[in-house]
């Protein structure tokens, strides 16, 4: 019988931050550190686990991708979040307030 190895998940998520984000000038350390601690191979299916850390967009089922981590690396990168943002919940008519978890969320004034 042949042993096979499980994917060494930390490692591959460290080369991809090293060599698909950071060689292609993703530089915002908060977006590189949430980048090299997300599990994206808890997202996807198990049969496009072995590819969760690939520079392509994976097929999650019901016609819908989870992206390229480029891109969202280059969308997060984009924002500029400073980590003082607050959440805010819009219920399905746009308007906010709704609850999240439990809590009422509020508008920001």
């Amino acid at each position: 019988m042949i042993a096979v190895s499980k994917p060494d998940w930390d490692v591959l998520r460290r080369r991809m931050v090293e060599e698909q984000l950071q060689t292609r000038g993703i530089q915002d350390t908060r977006v590189l550190e949430a980048m090299r601690q997300t599990p994206r191979h808890l997202f996807v299916p198990d049969s496009q686990r072995h590819r969760s850390y690939e520079d392509r967009a994976l097929s999650i089922g019901h016609e819908q991708t989870i992206s390229q981590p480029y891109m969202i690396a280059v969308m997060l990168q984009t924002l500029k979040l400073r980590g003082t943002e607050k959440r805010r919940a819009q219920n399905r008519n746009g308007k906010a307030g709704r609850k999240i978890g439990g809590r009422k969320m509020e508008p920001e004034r």
